[in-house]
């Protein structure tokens, strides 16, 4: 006993040892601890806190982040994989591991590795289980376009609160909006005197609320909002979900593979760098944070490169 006491002693003395023994917190609970915190100062973004609520409840979390090791951040990875997670996606549980434990060390004072985390990325990477996300280059075809239009005014009127589905994708197109971006436009916000709008909380990075920023309402957008009832403060006054949905499931009675809402955004940023717009331009419309994220977006090909004459000089 007395020689149990002493080895146990001596286990306690190193350094985080106590910790471990008082705070036997799981990673469950500390990706709860770290949203919790977060959200004293901003809401996180929905993808982010989905992701991070479901990484909560898988198996890995039950394990108490002073138990946590490699392999097992490895074997979390492995039944990710197994049940047909992407590399980006499984890419995305390591990044917010690694945050929560980045967290627990500075902001709660937890002894926590973080070699391990890079020790498993390390591995995860040479493996292939894990890779960033890549930039979609999807855009919709004239054809594909023009059966989504038909269908939608098939089926116009149909429905307890049909959406407007044909004006929404030329909208998505002509505004170069995100779909909660166009869900979230305010009558009052439109100014005709500059043909502007605002976008309330505009997706940022940093700044998930309060971001509001004034953009370039072009003609045919301009058109879409006119047309418009006036039934209440907001110009499309729908869920982003619904028009999500909409629009995958029209796809998929289309035929149309691979399609998202979002690439009409991309689709209408890259029709106006083929109409001659300055990157400076596009991003009064596009409201892109970023130039050279504007200019990986536009995607143009390299055989719509016009002719041009050459400079002569002046003799």
């Amino acid at each position: 006993a007395l020689a149990w006491a002493g080895k146990r002693e001596a286990e306690l003395a190193l350094p985080g040892a106590l910790d471990r023994v008082l705070n036997p917190l799981t990673l469950g609970e500390l990706l709860t601890r770290c949203v919790e915190h977060l959200e004293t100062v901003s809401p996180l973004g929905r993808t982010k806190r989905s992701t991070l609520l479901a990484l909560g409840k898988a198996p890995i979390a039950s394990i108490s982040i002073h138990n946590l090791t490699s392999p097992a951040i490895i074997e979390h990875c492995r039944q990710r994989k197994l049940t047909g997670a992407a590399p980006p996606t499984i890419n995305n549980d390591l990044v917010y591991i690694r945050s929560a434990c980045k967290m627990g060390r500075a902001m709660f004072g937890l002894d926590i590795d973080l070699q391990i985390v890079a020790d498993a990325t390390v591995q995860l990477r040479s493996l292939g289980w894990i890779s960033k996300s890549r930039e979609r280059t999807r855009r919709p075809t004239d054809d594909e376009l023009a059966r989504l239009h038909a269908y939608f005014n098939r089926r116009k009127g149909r429905g307890r609160n049909p959406l407007p589905m044909s004006d929404l994708v030329d909208f998505a197109i002509a505004s170069c909006r995100r779909q909660e971006e166009i869900t979230r436009l305010r009558w009052e916000d439109l100014r005709e005197s500059d043909r502007t709008a605002i976008v309330t909380d505009l997706k940022h990075p940093h700044h998930k609320t309060g971001n509001d920023r004034r953009f370039k309402v072009l003609q045919d957008a301009w058109e879409i909002i006119q047309r418009q009832p006036r039934t209440g403060p907001m110009i499309f006054p729908h869920h982003a979900k619904s028009i999500s949905s909409a629009f995958t499931r029209s796809c998929h009675l289309l035929g149309i593979k691979g399609l998202h809402f979002h690439d009409l955004r991309h689709h209408g940023v890259s029709l106006l760098f083929e109409r001659g717009y300055s990157i400076q331009e596009v991003q009064m419309i596009s409201l892109h944070d970023s130039w050279t994220t504007l200019q990986r977006y536009t995607n143009l090909n390299p055989g719509d490169v016009p002719e041009r004459a050459p400079a002569r000089p002046d003799f």
